[in-house]
């Protein structure tokens, strides 16, 4: 459903996100002053042998990583869209969720991003980006 032209806009419209190269692998990132809010991971060999030796799916396609507002928030979103957001062992204890690209619809990825970016942004910044906001 989501191609990385639509993480573009919606990267866009959020001050400091910027895109650049270097995210895991090398591949496309979007970050802020505070680090990556959203990055392309594909799955490693390592990742894939945990995941074939626990017997889970090894997902396919375009994977991507994005942070959540908190560990809590990363397992709420596994256990309410468990079809979607995945996480590997290397990723476990972080605020960091997978999810595949294709799979995701706009109005989820533009939700995930706006999370990502606001756990990353200044308060300062997060607020004048609110202010902006239709009906504020």
């Amino acid at each position: 459903m989501a191609t990385i032209a639509d993480i573009r806009v919606i990267a866009a419209a959020l001050p400091q996100l910027e895109e650049g190269i270097g995210g895991y692998g090398s591949g496309a990132k979007w970050s802020v002053p505070r680090g990556m809010v959203i990055w392309r991971r594909p799955l490693g060999k390592a990742d894939t042998k945990r995941l074939v030796d626990q017997g889970l799916p090894v997902p396919q396609g375009e994977i991507y990583a994005v942070r959540t507002a908190s560990v809590i928030a990363k397992k709420e979103l596994i256990e309410a869209f468990g079809e979607l957001f995945f996480d590997i062992q290397h990723l476990t204890g972080t605020d960091i969720v997978l999810f595949h690209l294709e799979h995701i619809k706009i109005d989820q990825l533009r939700e995930v991003i706006i999370e990502g970016w606001l756990a990353r942004v200044s308060s300062t910044t997060a607020n004048a980006w609110r202010e902006t906001l239709p009906g504020q």
